[in-house]
Parts: structure tokens; sequence; C-alpha cells
């Protein structure tokens, strides 16, 4: 935990290294997101090159943060950086959940949306959970930067 702390750009800076890795070995693959009547098709390059953008950024605040002697909160920002690579790995990992039904089996297809549904729901509870941890880093920047300015 200590290590997250004193060097959490570190941890961001690899994880946006495997997204990169993870979006060139599936360039050809695309991610179809239903919402209600709309299809939002996205291949897996494009977002993997915005995500690992965002996690780079992230990794360079704390870099410029620590370097210029910003003193964070330690659980602020052991929190931030596991729920900003966990909550992803989750989402991705519960996206690639989804169940599709055979055709003509009408029970299984009543089960997997079901299923599917409950998948939904820890999806948006865990994007939800990763959007608030963005804002507690905000915070902790925000904080940061007071106490600097008081002492």
């Amino acid at each position: 935990m200590n290590q997250v702390s004193t060097k959490p750009y570190l941890y961001l800076l690899g994880f946006a290294i495997a997204i990169l890795a993870f979006g060139w070995i599936n360039w050809k693959k695309i991610l179809d997101i239903n919402i209600g009547d709309t299809y939002y098709i996205i291949k897996y390059s494009q977002l993997c090159v915005a995500l690992s953008f965002l996690y780079f950024m992230l990794g360079f605040i704390y870099f410029v943060c620590l370097k210029y002697g910003l003193k964070l909160d330690f659980w602020l920002t052991v929190s931030h950086v596991m729920v900003s690579i966990s909550g992803l790995i989750i989402i991705w990992l519960l996206f690639n959940s989804h169940r599709e039904s055979k055709p003509g089996d009408i029970a299984a297809m009543l089960k997997d949306i079901y299923i599917n549904n409950y998948l939904n729901y820890s999806i948006i509870f865990f994007l939800a959970l990763l959007i608030l941890s963005q804002v507690l880093f905000v915070i902790n920047v925000i904080m940061s930067f007071a106490k600097n300015k008081v002492n």
C-alpha cells in the first residue's frame, strides 16, 4: 500500500501501457453497446487509445504533484489508484460475461435476459464507482494545493 501512495504514477502508467497492448492485440475487434434503441459501435483500438490517454494523464498529474512536493492524502490516493485499475478490469469482465441465447429456447432466453439485466446493473454500478473515484482524485489534488498554499 505504501508503494501505491508514494509512486501511484507507476501503476497508472503501467496500466496505460497494458491497455495499449490490449488494443494492439485486439485491433480488429469491435465493441457494440446497445442502449435502448441506439447501438454504439466502437473499435477496441480506438477505445484503448482513449483510455490509455486518460490513464497516462492521471499518472502524469500524480507525477507532477509528487515532483513538486504536494502531499496527497494516503487513502484517497490508494483508493483512487485501486478503483481506477480494478474498476476498469471488472467492467471489462462483466461486459464480456453477457449471455446470448439460442433461438427457439424461450426458457433459456428469459433466464439470459434476467442475468444480463443484473450484469448491466453491475456495470452501471462499477462505472459510477469509477467516475466517483475520479472526482475524489480531483478533490485530493485540490486539497493538496490548498494545504500547500496555507503552509
